[in-house]
């Protein structure tokens, strides 16, 4: 075997193995991304006809009903506690009504922590006797924080 040939055999073999590769390695990827593009597009069309059908109007206008009444009692019971203040317990029982009227329509996760909200809500005055700080006055308050989060802090 002469140095010419030795050089051939010590380029061109891996030069040939490496394009063999980058075209297994190119084809192998076109692939992938044209599967990827399918299933895509298959995805796309089935969200645009099930958004466009007549059950996701409904049931978008169902938890849009749900969502502004549940807020305005929300809305209603806090206005309230402001005015008459944290001490004062507060009846969420018509939260309760409006949550399992609607529980149909909400996910089993979200109906769980709006009865953990409405919990905290009903037992916020009630818990607060002792130290007049909402915040920081019993347990239950991990809850109440965990969903309201901790942007209210009153001053001491």
């Amino acid at each position: 075997m002469d140095w010419l040939t030795l050089g051939v055999n010590l380029v061109a073999g891996p030069a040939v193995a490496g394009a063999v590769a980058n075209f297994v390695v190119t084809h192998r990827v076109e692939r992938l991304r044209a599967n990827w593009n399918k299933e895509l597009q298959e995805s796309q069309n089935q969200f645009s006809l099930g958004v466009s059908s007549h059950q996701a109007q409904v049931a978008f206008d169902k938890w849009a009903t749900f969502c502004e009444l549940y807020m305005e009692e929300t809305l209603r019971i806090l206005n309230t506690r402001n005015t008459a203040g944290w001490f004062v317990a507060f009846d969420t029982a018509k939260l309760v009504r409006i949550r399992q009227r609607w529980a149909i329509w909400l996910p089993e996760r979200l109906y769980d922590q709006l009865r953990v909200f409405e919990e905290g809500l009903a037992n916020a005055g009630a818990r607060t006797e002792e130290t007049k700080n909402p915040c920081r006055s019993a347990p239950m308050f991990g809850n109440w924080l965990s969903i309201s989060g901790n942007f209210w802090e009153p001053s001491t």
